[in-house]
């Protein structure tokens, strides 16, 4: 089983971390991948900009990328990557002063992303604001009654989620949106799956009694309601916790989670942690080549063997925000501040 002997590596190779560089990749070992990639940085600019905060990252190919974020100027908050350059979409809704945190997609003419309108200034009220590319034009889906939405996924056209704040999960099914609750008052920071009736989603809520805590929370959606699967408290000097708020679902049916304590690992109905960096992103094309980036732009790479850092790219006026990825290539959103950088890796043939 491929758990096991993932487990197994994964925690020899932990014993032995001081060791995990001089293990060449064997030939007769098909599954593992390569370490071996150039990079490429480039920097996200707007010259009347003083942020450009990217947070959110989707591709269809290394031809076809998008990044989505926040920008004090909203003409940047959206750009897209053709093999080239980066080109900035200004994407003007009248209105709507707006504000942008996740992208997801199914094609090259199907793809959402989504982030806060904020109405009503300078009472601010913050609503949930979402939309749509159909391969020409971006669209606003209007008319859609929810708290500022935080995440997205869905394993087909029909069979969209949105994340929000307050518990709430929107569900679009190729026609009309519903709002589905969690119970919890949770921002729903990440959503994963597998299929319609195996979803998962995580999520915290800040400041609960008693102050100076924050209740993390990880649900399963079954096709029919949500629920709880589990919950844990964190508070200043708090062990490490039971899991992380960002999520990532592989192709071959793993669920792992990264956040302030580590990487977690779904297995046996409970988390088994994997790595003790503070991690923020993690994404992959399998659980033999997968990217997991964090505080001090630490990215590192499994590739079904061991674990290698990335030594060159190492900053620690910077942190990795979100990562794309397919077997070939990798992008890398990078944050110094205020401003974005995209890392390009391309492994060597």
């Amino acid at each position: 089983m491929k758990h096991s002997r993932f487990i197994i590596i994964s925690l020899i190779v932990l014993f032995f971390s001081c060791e995990k560089n001089k293990t060449p990749l064997s030939v007769e070992t098909p599954n593992y991948t390569s370490h071996d990639y150039e990079w490429v940085v480039d920097t996200l600019k707007g010259p009347d900009a003083l942020q450009i905060m990217m947070s959110g990252i989707w591709g269809t190919d290394e031809n076809n990328v998008w990044v989505v974020g926040h920008s004090d100027e909203t003409k940047y908050q959206v750009w897209h990557w053709d093999g080239e350059k980066w080109e900035n979409h200004y994407l003007l809704f009248p209105g709507h002063p707006y504000s942008l945190s996740g992208i997801y997609g199914f094609s090259e003419n199907d793809v959402w992303a989504i982030g806060v309108d904020i109405q009503n200034y300078p009472n601010i009220i913050h609503r949930s604001f979402i939309i749509h590319y159909n391969g020409v034009n971006w669209e606003h889906i209007e008319n859609v009654d929810a708290p500022r939405s935080l995440s997205v996924w869905g394993d087909n056209p029909a069979n969209l989620f949105v994340g929000c704040d307050s518990g709430i999960v929107l569900h679009y099914n190729g026609a009309e949106w519903t709002r589905q609750t969690t119970g919890t008052l949770s921002r729903i920071y990440s959503i994963q799956g597998f299929n319609p009736n195996r979803v998962y989603a995580a999520g915290y809520a800040l400041d609960q009694m008693p102050y100076d805590t924050t209740f993390y929370y990880f649900f399963e959606y079954d096709g029919i309601s949500w629920r709880v699967l589990q919950t844990y408290i964190d508070y200043p000097f708090a062990p490490p916790g039971a899991f992380g708020y960002k999520l990532w679902a592989t192709l071959d049916g793993d669920l792992y989670s990264v956040g302030d304590d580590g990487l977690y690992l779904w297995q046996n109905h409970s988390w088994l942690r994997l790595r003790e960096e503070k991690l923020l992103a993690v994404y992959g094309t399998g659980w033999n080549n997968f990217f997991a980036g964090g505080w001090e732009n630490h990215l590192f790479h499994f590739n079904g063997s061991n674990w290698n850092l990335y030594q060159q790219l190492i900053d620690n006026s910077i942190f990795i925000l979100n990562i794309w990825c397919n077997k070939k290539h990798v992008f890398v959103i990078g944050r110094p501040y205020f401003q974005s950088l995209i890392y390009r890796g391309t492994l060597k043939e």
